[in-house]
């Protein structure tokens, strides 16, 4: 773990590295990538295994009981069709159970949800009293990914006062 910021600092010095440590660390496109490298591990390759072992012995089940058929006598293939035909519609139904949460697991995340997984890694790297104008800067980036704070911190340092940076968390 890093060390903290240092709050012993004046105010400018201390924002000017709470924005490079932001700009430096927080990366959406990085985390997306890294969301969905975990959401298919833990969701669609077991859950595709899954539907593959279902599929799987839905055929041997039907592979059995077409040779029992094959062999049996005419009143009992009709229980044997009735008791299929309720095994296949139950597995499809199974089946079409795990692909629609497939669809869930891979919703799009919300500034909010990308903003929070950032404040949780940054925060034990800086001062306690700086964790409010941390996640104000976290929540800058996360709203426009694409524009540098650093460039801004240094065109527009009036926007940076402790007060406007605490106004942005409510706003």
């Amino acid at each position: 773990m890093k060390k903290p910021i240092r709050t012993d600092k004046p105010f400018s010095e201390r924002i000017e590295s709470l924005v490079k440590l932001v700009e430096k660390d927080v990366n959406i496109k990085r985390y997306k990538r890294r969301l969905t490298a975990k959401r298919l591990v833990v969701g669609v390759i077991p859950t595709s295994v899954v539907i593959g072992i279902v599929i799987w012995l839905f055929f041997i089940v039907f592979q059995v009981a077409s040779r029992y058929m094959t062999i049996a006598e005419t009143e009992n293939v009709v229980v044997l069709m009735v008791s299929v035909t309720a095994l296949t519609i139950t597995l499809i139904s199974f089946i079409m159970k795990l692909t629609s949460e497939l669809g869930i697991l891979f919703k799009e995340s919300s500034n909010e949800e990308v903003t929070n997984w950032y404040f949780k890694k940054l925060k034990q790297r800086v001062e306690k009293e700086d964790i409010p104008l941390l996640k104000a800067l976290i929540m800058m980036k996360c709203k426009q990914p694409d524009i540098d704070l650093v460039s801004i911190h240094k065109l527009h340092d009036s926007m940076f006062t402790e007060k406007q940076l605490l106004e942005r968390l409510y706003e």
